[in-house]
């Protein structure tokens, strides 16, 4: 018995010395695969941009609205494109009467852009309103724009009212005049 126990010290202290273990090791591959989850923009809380009530006086009036609606951004590409929005409205109808497109003009700057998660704000590569002064938005206008390798994740912008200016011509017909305002998010600065 004393030499089995001498001959189980001996071959552990030979295996101890030598570095040899009894332990094994391998290695198991971990993989994930990230998909595009694309751009996607929406209103929140089914928001309007809203002119209220502009009473004739004989002249043309410009007016901005009295609300305006939060566009949710979400970039969800996985890539480092940057990306811009962009706004253009259809003519204001009222039953056969019209207010033309071209008098809704955009002023993208005076604006807020909030984080709400993904990558933070950098004040030089976006998101950012485009700033450039006053255009109508008979044809799309960029207002908001990110630079390549920013702007990736869920961002809300609120456009200021005072952006927004209406002309209502003086010999327009009372009505309520509608149209719509179509966002577009894009991929590229």
């Amino acid at each position: 018995m004393r030499l089995s126990k001498m001959v189980v010290f001996l071959v552990a202290l030979f295996f101890m010395s030598t570095g040899f273990s009894c332990a094994a090791t391998t290695t198991v591959p971990v993989n994930v695969t990230v998909a595009s989850g694309g751009y996607t923009i929406v209103v929140l809380g089914g928001g309007t941009i809203e002119f209220g009530t502009v009473t004739l006086n004989g002249d043309d009036q410009t007016v901005s609205p009295t609300s305006v609606a939060t566009l949710r951004i979400i970039d969800a590409t996985g890539s480092n494109a940057g990306w811009n929005v962009t706004f253009v409205v259809t003519d204001f109808i009222s039953g056969s009467n019209t207010i033309p497109k071209a008098n809704l003009s955009f002023n993208p700057s005076g604006g807020s852009i909030t984080r709400v998660s993904g990558q933070t704000i950098d004040g030089s590569n976006g998101p950012k309103e485009t700033g450039g002064g006053s255009q109508a938005l008979s044809t799309p206008v960029k207002v908001v724009t990110t630079n390549a390798g920013y702007g990736k994740g869920r961002y809300d912008y609120l456009a200021a009212p005072s952006s927004f200016s209406l002309m209502v011509p003086a010999t327009v017909l009372v009505g309520t005049y509608a149209s719509t305002l179509t966002a577009t998010l894009s991929s590229g600065p």
